[in-house]
């Protein structure tokens, strides 16, 4: 049997290639120091960047903390004014919510009794100056009693006035009515009319006018031509200055004109001062609409008379129709008036007719005229009745739900509905 061989390695000669100690720890420390300058080198860049950064980060925030100094510097008066408009806001929202609620701080009420009592102190002064002048100057105040009495009895006399002038158109050299006294009584009330109107008071604007002097500024300015235009034609139709019938009938159809508009004048003081003192109403424009239309009524007679007496040269006219010639002025005047009142409510009977072209006319002018009045007098009637009848049904309204709070008696509620 064979014995086994034996290997024996030779370590003696190194194989291949072999590197010597001295030469591979020179390498490992070339390895070690070339990477320790490399983390060195990676060392330093890292803190230069990091010092670059904070660098830039201080001059970032010395940047930003400077713009954010100058800009609160520009936002401290901007916030110091958007504070004095919220608490301007809040106290007036705490004035509204005061005021809404009847609630008024002390220092508004000390400020507006302070404020009243001045002005009850120059309100004062000034009634007291001005009765001093008043007393000085004799002016009379448009509020005085004697006055108020003073114009009712003037419109009176302009009623009548207004009455006579509008017969002056139809006869105006009629021997039956006495025109020279009614003249002379209407040319002294004129007269003692203008002393009054220069010593009364006026307003203008609302501000009352005490001096003498801007009140007789006012009426030369205002009402003067009227009054001594008046006078004028009153005397001459009293004393015939004037013959010729035509220019007579012309200056009395201008003066009736000048007594409507003194009418209306005084017509507005007298239902200015009654409504001051409680007694205007329905009743009071009633009676001044019915007033309003016989006075239309009459001047259209007088009217259709003029012109039937007037046309005498024509063949026919409605007096010689309806044999009136010979009669006395109060019989034409009353058929006359007739003829009015049936043209002006109905289409006519057709017994007085015009018979010429002048009357046909005239006819035509007042139908058109008296149509119209008729119409807005009879609406306006209606609308006064329907405002006295519910004003009335309101009155008995109110008592019969004040009856109803205070008491359930069915039989006294049936009462007074029946009342």
């Amino acid at each position: 049997m064979d014995s086994p061989s034996i290997i024996v390695l030779n370590t003696d000669m190194p194989r291949g290639p072999q590197l010597s100690p001295k030469s591979s720890y020179i390498r490992y420390v070339k390895d070690c120091s070339s990477s320790y300058i490399q983390q060195e080198s990676e060392r330093n860049q890292d803190e230069i960047l990091s010092q670059n950064i904070s660098e830039s980060h201080k001059e970032m925030n010395l940047a930003y903390m400077t713009s954010f100094r100058s800009t609160t510097k520009k936002l401290e008066p901007l916030k110091f004014t958007q504070i004095a408009k919220q608490n301007k806001i809040i106290e007036k929202f705490k004035n509204n919510l005061l005021q809404f609620s009847y609630i008024m701080p002390q220092k508004f009420k000390a400020k507006l009794l302070s404020i009243e009592n001045y002005l009850q102190k120059d309100k004062l002064k000034k009634a007291l100056t001005q009765n001093r002048s008043k007393n000085q100057n004799n002016i009379i105040s448009p509020s005085n009693i004697y006055l108020f009495y003073w114009e009712i009895f003037n419109i009176l006399l302009l009623f009548i006035s207004l009455w006579i002038c509008a017969l002056v158109v139809s006869f105006p050299n009629s021997k039956e009515i006495s025109f020279q006294s009614f003249g002379c009584l209407f040319i002294t009330t004129n007269i003692i009319e203008i002393i009054i109107s220069i010593n009364k008071e006026i307003y203008i604007e609302g501000q009352i006018i005490n001096t003498r002097s801007d009140i007789l500024l006012n009426y030369f300015a205002k009402s003067s031509h009227l009054d001594v235009c008046s006078i004028m034609i009153w005397s001459m139709i009293s004393f015939s200055a004037i013959e010729q019938n035509s220019f007579i009938q012309i200056f009395a159809i201008l003066l009736l004109i000048i007594i409507f508009a003194r009418i209306f004048r005084v017509y507005d003081y007298i239902v200015e001062q009654l409504y001051q003192k409680g007694f205007g109403g329905y009743a009071f424009d009633l009676l001044t609409l019915v007033i309003s239309i016989y006075f239309f009524a009459h001047i259209m007679a007088c009217l259709w008379l003029m012109v039937g007496l007037n046309s005498n040269g024509e063949r026919m006219n409605w007096i010689r129709d309806n044999d009136l010639e010979n009669e006395s002025i109060w019989t034409q005047y009353n058929n006359a008036f007739y003829w009015a009142t049936m043209t002006m409510v109905t289409v006519g009977y057709g017994d007085i007719t015009p018979k010429n072209n002048y009357e046909m006319a005239f006819a035509n002018v007042a139908m058109f005229f008296s149509s119209c009045v008729f119409a807005y007098s009879m609406n306006a009637i209606g609308i006064l009745l329907k405002g006295f009848n519910d004003v009335k049904q309101n009155y008995k309204q109110q008592i019969l739900n004040y009856y109803k709070k205070i008491s359930h008696n069915n039989e006294l509620i049936y009462e007074i509905q029946q009342c």
